[in-house]
């Protein structure tokens, strides 16, 4: 696929898309372009279209779940990992890592880091443009020796030469470079790959040795570096590769198979059946393995060992020196209990807690989560695992958020939901985790089963979902939200497409979501578009992926209506270059049918300056509004108004006045005398009538 299009003709904006076997056209293209009078004006209608949900009620409740996320993400603040003998401390921020020096307090963002002769080589963001990457070198006294941009986030030091990958186009990572880590000069190239739909990555095994891989979604090419600049390819026959050592790795030798060990001692462990590991140390003789949400450290030999086991992330530290460490760390995030590091020798583990000494506080404001794991059955038959997850206070659920991502064979984030979610689980709500056909929460076949064409699989294990959660925890359509953000927006708009009445759920949630997939499929311009045909498929070169694409996607397969029976509530941020904000914006316009008279009951908020993932104080901002709004929403749903009678002439005052024993002096004579068979009454009915249209012109 040719990736650099002639500057004659852009796809991006043009209403008329061309294909080798079909032509069509788009109505809305016009705000792919996000310029113009035309555009502005139309973010400002759905800002006024909004307005009138940020009540004061809404206002103060946001005030309050801002206060409780705030403490929720504090406790993800931990310190724990360390590297190069304890001199430099690794913290965790949730989603995000910073470094500091053991006698310094001041933290650095950083993505990767790697340290070689007192001095530290790491990579972060830059602060004028979030897409882009900075490699930076610095000494014990903090001063920058040199820095190099427009590389990924990846770095290694390999005898005495500093590995980076230079990037273009903001996501193509397109030449594997080398320099000399003193001084950062005398680049060389190592290895280079111009097809976008390829990433590459770099990364070291415990015994020093240096791999390159270059992959998509589905498969990936695996070279080994002898010396300093020479690759060498390894295990060809494989279509993925998991190298621990020089000679030792798991293998799959098939798409969606399961993976096989090689070299000593890793084929010589009793490994655990029906588990896909996902990380091992041969020195230490650890390994973690993932089966529906749940990871599981074992410590392996001629016997296996479960040492720790947790529905949640298990994150080992990536930069310890793992020859000769029998100690290990971990990053544990589970809803049963608070963000710990562990601490594991062999076979044993002691968890540390940093908040432990505020336990009995956060007892009381954000106890341990219950969860249970359940199954659903799919329209196929397949069983789908997932979570339902809950206050430990909450017996009947007031509401029900059923959560989605299964794409790009990641895994869902279900630990620790209390950072983004607090305010409703503390209010009732009960949250369930879907584990579809498409995800890693489970085998690696599990993941390829939802993968390109068979991605309609993932929404059908989604649906099955909301439908088993509903009838456990008896909530049902009304009181029932579902969210998805990013590729998981696109699963949640299909279900929304495919239930538009509200039959399924009564509210849609969804943040920055991939909702325009056959323009943006179709559009190598657009950033991501190449590396995702692998896992979405190719519907500009294949008809038939092109029909699959077609009824799956949320914004070409919509009813002539819209979804009239579902309450949206969409985010974006308008910075966004890995889902264009332009996705959301049309897809709002499309929920509300073809002649909408205003909202529609679909609402769009967005920031002008946030990228794909929000920053620290936007997110919990934004979050703790959205929450607030939704919350108000189903209380409205769940307790009908009761109106007071601006007459008490109306005909069911009687009926108000049994049920209550209430009324006036006037309308209790009035019932007695009726039951008595009194003769005054139609006196007495058109006094009343002539002080009522005395109060009414008041």
């Amino acid at each position: 696929m040719t990736h650099h299009l002639t500057k004659k003709k852009r796809l991006t904006g043009d209403p008329v898309r061309k294909l080798k076997f079909l032509t069509w056209r788009n109505n809305s293209a016009w705000m792919e372009t996000m310029k113009g009078s035309r555009w502005n004006r139309l973010l400002a209608t759905e800002k006024a279209l909004s307005r009138p949900l940020l009540t004061e009620k809404v206002k103060r409740l946001a005030k309050d779940f801002e206060k409780e996320l705030v403490v929720s993400r504090q406790l993800q603040k931990l310190e724990g990992f360390q590297i190069h003998n304890g001199t430099i401390i690794i913290a965790s921020g949730g989603s995000k890592y910073f470094w500091r020096w053991a006698w310094s307090n001041t933290y650095k963002e950083m993505s990767d880091i790697d340290v070689y002769n007192n001095r530290v080589y790491y990579t972060r963001d830059e602060k004028e443009d979030k897409y882009k990457t900075e490699l930076i070198c610095e000494d014990v006294a903090g001063k920058v020796i040199w820095q190099k941009k427009g590389v990924s986030g990846q770095v290694c030091i390999h005898k005495g030469l500093c590995y980076f990958i230079k990037t273009k186009d903001t996501f193509n990572t397109f030449e594997i470079t080398c320099c000399d880590a003193d001084t950062g000069s005398n680049e060389e190239l190592v290895a280079e790959d111009h097809n976008p739909e390829r990433f590459f990555g770099i990364f070291k095994t415990s015994d020093d040795t240096l791999f390159c891989r270059s992959s998509t979604w589905q498969e990936s090419k695996l070279w080994r570096l002898d010396g300093t600049k020479t690759l060498v390819r390894v295990y060809e026959d494989t279509v993925w590769q998991m190298p621990l050592s020089k000679n030792c790795a798991f293998l799959m030798y098939e798409e969606g198979g399961t993976w096989i060990a090689k070299g000593e001692p890793l084929s010589s462990w009793k490994l655990p059946k029906g588990e896909k590991p996902v990380w091992a140390n041969i020195d230490s003789g650890h390994l973690i393995t993932m089966k529906e949400g749940r990871q599981t450290l074992y410590y392996c030999g001629d016997q296996t060992k479960v040492v720790y086991s947790v529905l949640g992330d298990l994150e080992p530290n990536p930069w310890a020196k793992t020859k000769n460490n029998e100690l290990q760390s971990f990053y544990v995030n589970t809803p049963t209990d608070y963000p710990a590091v562990l601490f594991v020798l062999n076979d044993s583990c002691q968890p540390n807690l940093k908040y432990s000494n505020w336990a009995p506080k956060y007892k009381k404001i954000l106890p341990h989560l219950t969860v249970k794991t359940y199954h659903s059955v799919s329209v196929d038959g397949t069983k789908v695992p997932y979570v339902i997850i809950k206050h430990p206070k909450t017996d009947r659920p007031k509401g029900l958020l059923c959560y989605v991502y299964s794409s790009y064979g990641l895994t869902s984030p279900v630990g620790w939901p209390y950072a983004a979610w607090a305010p409703l689980l503390t209010r009732g709500f009960a949250m369930a985790f879907c584990f579809a056909r498409g995800g890693g929460d489970d085998s690696e076949a599990w993941t390829f089963a939802g993968q390109r064409e068979k991605h309609v699989k993932t929404v059908e294990d989604f649906e099955s979902v909301i439908r088993a959660s509903q009838k456990l925890t008896k909530v049902g359509p009304d009181q029932t939200i579902i969210y998805g953000r990013s590729a998981g927006g696109g699963v949640v708009g299909a279900t929304t497409m495919r239930n538009p009445d509200g039959d399924l759920m009564g509210t849609t949630f969804t943040e920055v979501p991939f909702v325009d997939y056959l323009r943006s499929m179709t559009n190598p311009e657009l950033g991501l578009t190449p590396s995702g045909l692998s896992e979405f498929g190719d519907p500009m070169k294949d008809p038939w992926v092109f029909q699959k694409t077609l009824r799956l996607s949320p914004m070409d397969s919509m009813p002539v209506d819209g979804a009239p029976g579902v309450f949206v509530l969409v985010r974006t941020g308008l910075k966004d270059q890995q889902v264009a904000p332009f996705e959301p914006v049309k897809w709002v316009q499309k929920l509300r049918g073809t002649n909408p008279s205003g909202a529609e009951n679909k609402y769009l908020f967005f920031e002008p300056n946030e990228v794909h993932t929000y920053s620290g104080e936007a997110f919990v901002r934004t979050r703790a509004m959205d929450l607030a709004i939704l919350y108000n929403h189903l209380q409205k749903k769940s307790h009908p108004r009761v109106y007071k009678m601006a007459r008490p002439t109306r005909r069911n005052t009687k009926k108000n006045m049994k049920k209550r024993g209430g009324g006036n002096k006037q309308q209790r004579q009035q019932q007695q005398q009726q039951q008595q068979g009194g003769k005054k009454s139609k006196t007495r009915r058109s006094s009343r009538r002539r002080s009522t249209r005395g109060r009414r012109r008041c």
